[in-house]
């Protein structure tokens, strides 16, 4: 939730397009962890998906559904392994959200290349380095 101050900073000059994109098509949170964001998406009236991968997630995808179990969320659930070939569960979204995943996955390429097909509006933040494994050399 800390994130909600830098995202309507970010969303203030184009709020009305991406408004409009969201109340048309559903949100994807991707990589969505315990699915706060998703929750919070989900409260203001969309429509949400909240996809993460069980396998690598920190609590196998528990803490999403107790969460939106808790709140009566419609928001939809989906186990999803983004490092092979995969279809999100929607044809069309009005906003992703893809934070902090980016840089876990073996081919980035092919997901940024698949979100630029499916949405209209993205949320994309990754982990920036500041040095190399060794810590030998800064690359901030």
């Amino acid at each position: 939730m800390t994130t909600l101050p830098v995202i309507s900073d970010l969303l203030a000059p184009v709020y009305a397009e991406v408004s409009s994109a969201v109340s048309r098509s559903p949100v994807a949170d991707i990589g969505c962890g315990d699915g706060d964001l998703a929750m919070f998406f989900s409260r203001l009236g969309c429509e949400v998906d909240a996809i993460d991968h069980a396998e690598s997630n920190f609590n196998q995808l528990r803490g999403v559904k107790l969460l939106a179990r808790e709140l009566s969320s419609p928001a939809r659930i989906h186990d999803m392994d983004l490092d092979g070939q995969f279809a999100l569960p929607r044809r069309d979204y009005g906003l992703a959200l893809f934070l902090g995943t980016l840089y876990h996955l073996k081919n980035p390429f092919y997901v940024l290349e698949t979100l630029a097909t499916y949405t209209d509006w993205c949320i994309l933040s990754t982990r920036i380095a500041q040095v190399t494994p060794s810590n030998r050399t800064r690359i901030e």
